[in-house]
C-alpha cells in the first residue's frame, strides 16, 4: 500500500528516533511489540507520519520517561505503554480516537494526562495502576469507556466528565453514565465513607476496585446488581449497608476486603458469585437469606475468622471450595434443600466440630471435609449414593454414622474410618444460649442475638429454641441480658 511499518528494534540505545520514511515509503505504523522490553530506552521521537501504535509496542520499556504522540496518530493499541514504570509525562496528539485496553496500565509514575477531544473510546483498564495520577477529565467526544479504566489509581481523587458529554457525567468526582443509573468508576484516592446516590441500579465491573481508603459503603434500594470485581481489594472497607433490591452479588465482588467484619445479605439476593467474599479474613459471620439459590465456587474461601454461617433452605448446591480454609468455622447446618456438597467445600475447616447432613444430599465431593481435624462424628443419611475421594481425609478423630450395608459403610471401611450404626449416634443436649452450637455461650452468641433484635439477621426456629432463655415464647432484650450475665458469670 506504499507505506512502511516498524516491526522490531534490536538496539540498546537510550534515545532513538523513528524515521518518517524508509526507502521512500512513509512509516505509518509502529507494529505490535516493536519495542517490547527495550528496558534501556529513555526517550523516543515518533514522526508525524505515524497513524497507529500497535499492541504492546512499548510495553515494559521501564526506563522510558516521557512520550509525545504526534497529531497524526489515530490509534493507540492495547498494552501499548503497559508497565512503562518510569513514564512521568505523556502528551497525546489531538487526533487520537482510540486508547486501547491497558494502554497505560502500570505507569505508576504518571502524574497527569490530558485526553484530547478527539478520543471516542477508552479501553478496559487503560489507566489502571497509575499510582500517582491525581485527576482526569473525560472530554465530550468519549462515547465508550471500558471496564476498570482507573482501577487501582490510588492517588486519584477526581474523575470529571465534560458537561457536554452525552454519555457520561460525574458527581463529586465519581463517574456515572449520563442518566446516573450506572456507577462506572470511583476514584481510588477518595477517603472515608460513601453513599451511592439513589437511582443507581448497577455498580459496574471494577468500579471500586482497589479503593484502599474506602471504609464504609451504603448501597440504596435502587441497586439491582453488584457486578464482578466491584469492590475487589478494598482493604479498608469495614462495613457495608445493602438495601433490599439487590439480586446479584457478582464474582470477586468483595474479594480480599480483609477488614470487612460482617455482612448482612438482603432477602432480594438470588445469586452469590464465585469468590464473592474470597479472603475476607476479618469476616466473622454471614447469614445467607432464603432468596439465594446459588453460592458460587470459593465464595467464602479463606475467610479464616468466619465462625458461623446460616444457610437457608433455598440452596440446592454448596459449590466447590465454597468454605475452603475457613479455619474458625465451628458448626454448620446444611438445609434439606441441598443435594450436592461440592469438592473441597469445607477443606481444612480445622475447627469444625458439628455438621448436619440432611437426607436430601445425594453426593459429597472429593476432599469435601479434608483435614477437618476437630470433627468427631458425622451422620450420613442413606440418600447419599456418592462419596468422593479423600472426602474425610485427615479427620483423625472422626466416627461416621450411617446405615448398615450402605454406601456410607462401604466408604468408611474402605478408608479405615470408624463406622457405627446411625441408631448408636450420641445425641448432644441443647445448651440454652449457645446459638452457634459450639458448646459454650460466647461473644458470638450475644452478637448474633443482638443483630436478630435489630433485624439484621433472620430469626430461625433453631435459633429461637436456644435463645429464648426465660421461656416466655418471645426473643427480646431480657434474653440478651441473661446471656450477658451467664457469660460474665463464667
Amino acid at each position: 500500500d506504499g507505506t512502511a511499518s516498524i516491526t522490531g528494534y534490536s538496539g540498546s540505545a537510550t534515545k532513538t528516533a523513528i524515521p518518517s520514511e524508509i526507502d521512500g515509503y512513509a512509516v505509518t505504523e509502529i507494529g505490535d511489540r516493536a519495542f517490547y522490553y527495550c528496558t534501556s530506552l529513555t526517550s523516543i521521537i515518533i514522526p508525524d507520519s505515524v497513524t497507529k501504535i500497535g499492541d504492546y509496542t512499548f510495553s515494559n520499556c521501564t526506563s522510558l520517561t516521557s512520550i509525545t504522540i504526534p497529531n497524526s496518530v489515530i490509534t493507540i493499541g492495547n498494552f501499548a505503554f503497559y508497565i512503562c514504570s518510569s513514564l512521568t509525562s505523556v502528551q497525546l496528539g489531538n487526533n487520537v480516537t482510540e486508547i486501547g485496553s491497558n494502554a497505560f496500565s502500570g505507569c505508576d509514575l504518571l502524574t497527569e494526562i490530558t485526553i484530547p477531544d478527539s478520543v471516542t473510546k477508552i479501553g478496559d483498564s487503560a489507566f489502571s495502576g497509575c499510582d500517582l495520577l491525581a485527576n482526569i477529565t473525560i472530554p465530550k467526544s468519549v462515547t465508550k469507556i471500558g471496564n476498570g479504566v482507573f482501577a487501582g489509581c490510588k492517588s486519584l481523587t477526581e474523575i470529571n466528565a465534560s458537561e457536554d458529554n452525552l454519555n457520561y457525567a460525574s458527581i463529586d468526582g465519581v463517574l456515572f453514565n449520563k442518566d446516573f443509573t450506572e456507577l462506572i468508576a470511583y476514584p481510588g484516592g477518595k477517603t472515608g465513607a460513601y453513599v451511592i446516590p439513589t437511582g443507581v441500579t448497577s455498580i459496574e465491573y471494577q468500579s471500586f476496585s482497589s479503593c484502599k481508603l474506602l471504609t464504609y459503603i451504603t448501597i440504596p434500594n435502587s441497586v439491582v446488581r453488584i457486578n464482578d470485581h466491584a469492590f475487589y481489594n478494598c482493604t479498608s472497607l469495614t462495613s457495608i449497608t445493602m438495601a433490599e433490591g439487590i439480586t446479584l452479588i457478582g464474582s470477586h465482588a468483595f474479594y480480599n476486603c480483609n477488614s470487612l467484619t460482617s455482612v448482612t445479605i438482603p432477602d432480594s439476593v438470588t445469586e452469590i458469585g464465585n469468590r464473592a467474599f474470597y479472603n475476607c479474613t476479618s469476616l466473622t459471620y454471614v447469614t445467607i437469606p432464603d432468596s439465594v439459590t446459588s453460592i458460587g465456587s470459593e465464595a467464602f474461601y479463606s475467610c479464616v475468622s468466619l465462625t458461623s454461617v446460616t444457610i437457608q433452605d433455598s440452596i440446592t448446591e454448596i459449590d466447590n471450595r465454597a468454605f475452603y480454609y475457613c479455619t474458625s468455622l465451628k458448626s454448620i447446618t446444611i438445609p434439606d434443600s441441598v443435594t450436592l456438597i461440592g469438592s473441597e467445600a469445607f477443606y481444612n475447616c480445622s475447627s469444625l466440630t458439628d455438621v448436619t447432613i440432611p437426607d436430601s444430599v445425594t453426593s459429597i465431593g472429593d476432599s469435601a471435609f479434608y483435614n477437618c481435624e476437630s470433627l468427631t462424628s458425622i451422620a450420613i443419611p442413606n440418600s447419599v449414593t456418592s462419596i468422593g475421594r479423600s472426602a474425610f481425609y485427615i479427620c483423625p478423630n472422626l466416627t461416621i454414622y450411617g446405615n448398615k450395608n450402605s454406601v456410607v459403610e462401604t466408604y468408611a471401611n474402605k478408608n479405615d474410618i470408624p463406622f457405627a450404626d446411625i441408631s448408636e449416634m450420641p445425641i448432644h443436649p441443647i445448651t440454652l444460649g449457645d446459638i452457634d452450637g459450639d458448646g459454650v455461650i460466647g461473644i458470638i452468641d450475644i452478637v448474633l442475638v443482638a443483630k436478630i433484635l435489630h433485624n439484621q439477621v433472620p430469626l430461625t426456629e433453631e435459633i429461637f429454641t436456644t435463645a429464648d432463655l426465660n421461656a416466655d415464647n418471645t426473643l427480646n432484650a431480657i434474653d440478651l441480658s441473661i446471656m450477658k450475665y451467664l457469660l460474665l458469670k463464667k
